[in-house]
């Protein structure tokens, strides 16, 4: 499907990505697939105790940076998962096609 402008829309040209990380010192993986969104586990799997943090903070804001942008939670929306992992564990690696949570750097920006 192309949009107003005769591109593709970023849910169509997204297909999975994961993100290593710890969570109280204990390592975890968290792998969003949307390659087969319909998987037993769902479109995320991973760690059992990442799953259930972000299975409490659905409905939640999350922040991207401290000081923004806030995306609310959804475990069918790249974008929040990641800020949310980024937010409430130590990420270290992400790996595959990873969503762009920033908005681009505007020229002359101060940040």
């Amino acid at each position: 499907m192309l949009n107003s402008i005769g591109k593709q829309t970023y849910e169509e040209v997204c297909m999975s990505y994961s993100v290593r990380g710890f969570l109280d010192g204990v390592a975890y993986t968290v792998v969003v697939n949307r390659d087969d969104p319909d998987e037993v586990d769902g479109p995320v799997s991973g760690s059992p105790p990442v799953m259930t943090l972000l299975e409490g903070r659905v409905g939640d804001r999350v922040w991207a940076t401290p000081t923004g942008p806030a995306l609310v939670l959804s475990l069918d929306d790249d974008r929040s998962i990641l800020a949310a992992l980024t937010e409430l564990t130590q990420v270290y690696e992400t790996a595959g096609d990873v969503p762009q949570v920033l908005p681009p750097e505007v020229p002359g920006a101060v940040y």
